[in-house]
């Protein structure tokens, strides 16, 4: 059983999604996150039934795990599938891919369950930066605080930033998270 959790996959390549419709009837004419999210769903809870002591950390690790590429592309071309640190593939369109009901429920039986999620606070910047078209800033943060996890979160500010990240073990990732802002900047250029 394939799943799809992104809407942007089906748009892109112009294809419709099968799903029920109304009155127990059922729709090739339906595209959207409508019927990925209670499909989705349903998908966890199969695997919740495999094995009752799973935790939210743990399917995170599952769904990621076990998603498949399955052909996804993006039709304008602007954003590729990189691998990351633990060989597995990333798109911001698509995420980690398709979920495999099949292979989730499999491999839900036999899991053990991850640690406990390690928390760490690195440093943060006080200083402003003005930003200025054209011009690119860079602010670096070395810091021996969380060395022991691969894992970092940032916060900054929704304005006009890319963010590029170089994981521990050299993984290169561009993220796209904060998109471009519709509306303008604050007068000053500053990102507060």
């Amino acid at each position: 059983m394939w799943l799809m959790l992104h809407e942007v996959a089906w748009l892109s390549l112009d294809t419709e999604v099968n799903t029920i419709d109304l009155y127990g009837n059922c729709t090739v004419h339906h595209s959207g996150t409508s019927a990925a999210a209670p499909e989705a769903a349903g998908v966890l809870a199969l695997e919740l039934e495999a094995n009752p002591e799973l935790t939210w950390r743990d399917m995170q690790h599952l769904v990621v795990l076990t998603s498949k590429r399955n052909h996804l592309y993006d039709r304008e071309g602007t954003h590729n599938w990189t691998i990351n640190g633990a060989n597995l593939g990333f798109n911001h369109l698509f995420g980690y891919g398709v979920l495999d009901a099949g292979d989730m429920v499999r491999i839900a039986k036999l899991w053990k369950t991850v640690p406990e999620r390690f928390h760490c606070i690195a440093g943060f910047f006080s200083d402003r930066k003005v930003v200025t078209v054209g011009k690119p800033i860079q602010q670096e943060l070395f810091t021996e605080s969380c060395r022991d996890n691969p894992e970092s979160q940032v916060r900054v500010p929704r304005r006009q930033i890319r963010l590029l990240f170089t994981w521990p073990n050299s993984t290169l990732y561009l993220s796209d998270l904060l998109e471009r802002n519709s509306k303008p900047n604050k007068p000053n250029g500053n990102l507060a």
